[in-house]
């Protein structure tokens, strides 16, 4: 259920009538007169049972228990999106859309040149004109237009810059690398003054170094006290006597 208040489901076989009839009462207003495209709903039932039920996934969108519009799409194609001319303009098409826009990142499709309220549709969502033709090569001898929509990229935030992300490692010096690579532990100094963090592994002309230039490395910890990461910290002054 969408906001709206829309069911949409994908249909099956049972649901074909209905779909033939939301085709038939969509694409007629969009023919010319005199065009020799077929008009017996019984041609239509064997479109849609032969063709687009068996070569597309076919989604419907209900209202109050009713089909009120159809989009038929395959890989990359969108190949039927009829809405009934009475529920037009109530974001039942767009809902539709929204369906192959989810599982495609580009799609096609054909409008007829003429249908122009058609046309805005889709140039309103992201759809550009890339093609026009005479209609030699569709079955109602109709002129028709090609639009194309790509799914827009998404700028992403490299590994560097996420937190808790290493810096790039020609900012930091090669002693503090050996550093951050190998585990703190925690002791506690003699004296019971406390504790401070010290690596074991790493001499102690390493772990007396200065903290490089590029700052502050993020504490990344798994939820123990025992081992972190951390840049090594600067020395302390010696102690006076």
């Amino acid at each position: 259920m969408t906001s709206s208040g829309l069911s949409i489901r994908q249909l099956e076989l049972a649901d074909m009538d209905a779909a033939a009839r939301v085709h038939r009462s969509g694409v007629r207003p969009c023919i010319a007169s005199g065009s020799p495209v077929c008009t017996h709903h019984d041609e239509d039932r064997w479109f849609y049972r032969e063709r687009v039920f068996t070569g597309c996934q076919v989604h419907g969108a209900f209202e109050g228990g009713a089909l009120a519009g159809i989009i038929a799409f395959r890989s990359d194609w969108i190949d039927q999106l009829y809405v009934l001319p009475e529920v037009q303009g109530r974001g039942v098409g767009s809902e539709l859309l929204q369906v192959a826009k989810r599982a495609f990142d580009c799609l096609q499709l054909w409008t007829f040149q003429r249908n122009l309220g058609a046309r805005r549709f889709y140039e309103a969502r992201g759809f550009a004109l890339v093609e026009e033709t005479d209609g030699a090569r569709n079955e109602e001898k109709e002129p028709d237009a090609r639009y194309l929509w790509t799914r827009p990229v998404r700028a992403t935030r490299s590994s560097d810059e996420m937190y808790f992300a290493r810096p790039p490692s020609r900012s930091i010096p090669a002693q503090a690398q050996a550093l951050a690579r190998s585990p703190c532990r925690r002791r506690s100094r003699p004296g019971g003054r406390g504790s401070r963090w010290r690596n074991p592994g790493i001499r102690a002309s390493a772990r007396s170094a200065s903290p490089p230039a590029c700052g502050r490395w993020p504490r990344r910890t798994d939820g123990s006290t025992s081992e972190c990461w951390r840049l090594p910290l600067a020395p302390r002054p010696a102690a006076s006597r």
